[in-house]
């Protein structure tokens, strides 16, 4: 990528246009009227609908009012005919860019009302931001007919606003200007994305990869663009993995890119019944090559002993799934990736056969017994090596990037860090070395000293959403695990779930042992189901002795987790989308962990601090919500599928309830319903919930199984407050379905579906022994 300082200039942004002046009157708040009031009606810009006659003047207008009319508003500015913007009568995006720097300028030498200034400024992006996504953004990938003159005028708003944001956010910093509570701006939040830089997402990366950066990068238009430019020549590696015949044959293993013996070369291995040795006394096997003698030797860890850890990708080629045995050439090439890797770590006596560790070679392929006491000591075999090395065929054709944002986002593309075991070995690891084009190294502790560095303009903007990579790697909580640094376990397990999100394994049932590995617990997991004879579909099915399997595996896991960090469950936890176990008392826990899937606008598995308790019937959280009543009679909106209910006697505070994921159930209008809210305060913002059953009441606990994910937001348009009131009033048989708001404090105990009511008077009195949330 050609290193690029104003991201408006990039390729998919094209020609900005000008403002129509027709609107040159107008102030920022008489474009809304405007919009809503003759053009909103009748005509939707994501996909087209309406006069189609009229888009050019529609995305005239949009450019009018959301680029120069928002950068008018911030910078408190009347740009006129925006004739100091033009270059030989065109938009000159680098004046418009100079524009801003002047802007930034003004506010760091005039501190005479600067705050009410600032906050005003949030106040407009926040409101801008709002309608560029609702108008703009897309979630999937949608065809339209829209002028090609006009069709990036949405990428165009979309990295205008983050720019802004990115400026505000960074001068509030650097000003250290009070955070109003209420009154600042998410500056991670991106602006939307567009169906244009989603279909070249999906053309150039693998479905996994697509789906993690949609959802990762939470919708920043900016970000994703400079992704897109980073890989672009990195597409075949993403979707021919070498180390699968295109044709489905098999799996065909990695030589180095120095080789030219290919199927002639020999395999190398260690002695299977030394390696046996190793293991039967549950020790850490490593191997060690020589050249010389192309023998491999078996070696047996002890404390000293350095040694190297390889971290790779199965489908690059570097496994075996027949026998313990590598390519000559390859084993060459790791001799030579260490001696390098030990000058790059400036390690005295570097040994040009150092012993090291990879799975492929240490773990039993034909041996099932051996092999699961292997994968036992593979939490001590990561922590306790000198450093790993990540070999990525993708990264290894890419050079390395000329600042930190540009490396760090090549990383956060990579294949490597969406697999599901890589992460436990990048989390346990006391070094990180990634390989890039030329065999080049890179230390991530030393990448990261380099956050602050920004080259470019857009370097900056997209520096934080790279650095999703280091979040991705549990990377500050490794850093505290390698110092001693206490971690709260419920902050930990948090953060797992988090960085597992987005990863995938060609195995499902690997999931739950890999968490295991990863916490160092030891589960005595049901092997009564061999999930081999599922073929590649295998977890699929919602029923049957392979899902029954699982769920039970999950549940092990979870309970064991519980026992050796009591108190490490985050309540948040009952807020993940997916599909819930069907186990009793462990209705509230997702089937798992990889669920490709965003929580929610704000993630609330980080944001309560109540611990959640694991009882028999269920986990008991503590969150605010609403018990409805009189479901039956529904106030429901068949077209946006949401209902509305008030929890006021005046009937002036209305809630909207709505379904916020696919392929969900219509919501139900039975009796005994009720939500629990995520936030202490539902406001306009739409906030994650949960649609529950309430199937017992002991106060103060409401025994409740899930429904549904939902959002929920308290209604402010006035006009249709009072539309609300009328059909409250005008249902002459009984009262409307109204709703009675439950605190902060309220105790929910979450279970399952199938409820045993001799086990549920049991876990009352048991409850009532145990210690307050």
């Amino acid at each position: 990528m050609s290193t690029v300082d104003n991201p408006l200039d990039w390729d998919e942004i094209g020609d900005i246009g000008h403002p129509d002046p027709e609107y040159a009157e107008f102030g920022f708040h008489d474009f809304a009227k405007e919009w809503k009031d003759r053009i909103l009606p009748w005509y939707s810009f994501r996909d087209s609908t309406g006069q189609a006659g009229r888009i050019s003047d529609i995305a005239s207008f949009l450019r009018t009012w959301l680029f120069f009319g928002l950068l008018k508003e911030v910078l408190e500015e009347d740009l006129g005919s925006v004739q100091h913007l033009k270059t030989k009568g065109r938009i000159n995006k680098d004046k418009v860019v100079r524009q801003i720097e002047e802007w930034r300028r003004r506010e760091m030498e005039t501190p005479t009302g600067r705050t009410s200034r600032l906050a005003r400024v949030q106040l407009v992006l926040t409101e801008a931001r709002s309608l560029v996504t609702e108008i703009c953004s897309v979630d999937d990938v949608v065809d339209t007919h829209i002028d090609p003159g006009n069709r990036d005028i949405p990428l165009s708003l979309m990295v205008l606003g983050e720019m802004l944001t990115g400026y505000t956010t960074r001068l509030l910093l650097e000003l250290k200007e009070v955070r109003i509570r209420g009154w600042h701006i998410d500056g991670n939040r991106g602006w939307g994305q567009t169906s244009a830089v989603l279909k070249t997402m999906k053309e150039q990366w693998n479905r996994d990869t697509v789906r993690m950066l949609s959802g990762s990068l939470g919708g920043h238009a900016t970000a994703q663009l400079y992704a897109l430019h980073l890989t672009a020549s990195s597409k075949s590696p993403e979707i021919f993995p070498q180390g699968w015949d295109v044709s489905g044959k098999g799996y065909n293993q990695a030589h180095s890119d120095t080789c030219n013996l290919h199927d002639n070369e020999d395999l190398v291995g260690p002695d299977q019944s030394k390696l046996a040795e190793v293991i039967e006394r549950g020790k850490i096997p490593l191997v060690k090559y020589s050249p010389s003698s192309g023998q491999m030797e078996i070696l047996e860890f002890e404390p000293g002993t350095r040694y190297a850890i390889i971290s790779h990708v199965w489908a690059d080629g570097y496994g075996n799934p027949n026998e313990n045995k590598i390519h000559k050439c390859v084993l060459e090439f790791f001799n030579k990736l260490f001696l390098d890797t030990q000058n790059l770590l400036r390690r005295k006596d570097p040994d040009p056969e150092l012993p090291f560790w990879i799975d492929t070679l240490t773990i039993p392929v034909n041996n099932p017994v051996q092999r699961k006491r292997a994968i036992m000591t593979m939490h001590h075999a990561y922590t306790n090596a000198d450093f790993m090395v990540i070999i990525d065929s993708a990264l290894a054709k890419m050079e390395v990037g000329k600042s930190y944002a540009e490396t760090a986002m090549k990383i956060f593309t990579s294949r490597w860090i969406g697999r599901l075991w890589t992460l436990q070995e990048a989390y346990l690891s006391k070094k990180l070395i990634f390989r890039f084009d030329k065999n080049e190294l890179v230390d991530m502790d030393q990448l990261e000293s380099n956050f602050f560095t920004s080259h470019t303009l857009a370097d900056s903007m997209v520096a934080g959403k790279a650095r999703k990579y280091f979040d991705r790697l549990l990377g500050w909580q490794r850093q505290k695990r390698i110092y001693g640094v206490p971690i709260y376990d419920s902050v930990l397990l948090a953060s797992v779930w988090e960085a597992v999100q987005w990863r995938t394994t060609s195995h499902v049932v690997h999931e739950t042992q890999a968490l295991a590995t990863l916490f160092e617990i030891e589960v005595d997991f049901p092997d009564d189901f061999d999930h081999g004879s599922c073929g590649p579909r295998c977890g699929e099915a919602a029923e049957g002795p392979c899902r029954d399997n699982l769920d039970r595996r999950m549940t092990c896991f979870l309970e064991s987790l519980y026992d050796a960090y009591p108190n490490s469950i985050p309540p948040g936890i009952i807020f993940v989308p997916g599909r819930r176990l069907s186990v009793e008392g462990f209705g509230w826990a997702p089937c798992t962990w990889m669920v490709g899937q965003n929580v929610g606008h704000d993630d609330p598995i980080f944001t309560h601090t109540t611990a959640a308790e694991l009882t028999l019937n269920g986990l008991l959280v503590r969150y605010p919500g609403f018990l409805l009543r009189s479901s039956e009679n529904r106030i429901y909106d068949p077209v946006e599928q949401k209902f509305a209910f008030p929890c006021d006697i005046l009937l002036l505070e209305w809630y909207c309830v709505q379904p916020c994921d696919d392929k969900t159930e219509a919501l139900p209008n039975m009796d005994g319903l009720a939500i629990i809210s995520s936030r202490e305060e539902v406001r306009e913002d739409k906030v994650i919930a949960l649609l529950v059953s309430v199937k017992k009441t002991r106060r103060p606990k409401l025994y409740v199984e899930i429904l549904q994910r939902v959002w929920i937001w308290r209604e402010r348009d006035q006009a249709r407050i009072e539309e609300l009131r009328r059909t409250f009033w005008d249902h002459k048989v009984a009262v409307c379905e109204y709703g009675e708001i439950l605190n902060g404090d309220q105790q929910w105990c979450i279970g399952k579906h199938k409820w045993d009511l001799a086990r549920l008077e049991e876990g009352n009195r048991l409850d009532s022994t145990l210690s307050p949330l």
